[in-house]
């Protein structure tokens, strides 16, 4: 920014900028809501689940079919 020129296009962007963030600081910040919080437990619990299906599938892939009873 250049400082002989109060009134540059930087000048006023790099204004507009800290106007911006000082209106994000001063907004409150809103507690979740119980529904958000039961959707973010629900995609974690999915994404565990879809985990633990990878990885068993990823198991039988390296390590062939699972052990059964004896063939005669």
């Amino acid at each position: 920014m250049e400082p002989l020129d109060p009134f540059s296009e930087e000048s006023f962007r790099y204004a507009a900028e800290c106007r911006r963030l000082a209106r994000l600081a001063r907004k409150p910040i809103i507690p979740d809501s119980t529904g958000t919080v039961a959707y973010l437990w629900l995609l974690a619990w999915l994404r565990d689940v879809q985990t633990q299906c990878v990885n068993a599938l990823r198991h039988l892939q390296l390590y062939g079919r699972a052990v059964g009873p004896a063939h005669r």
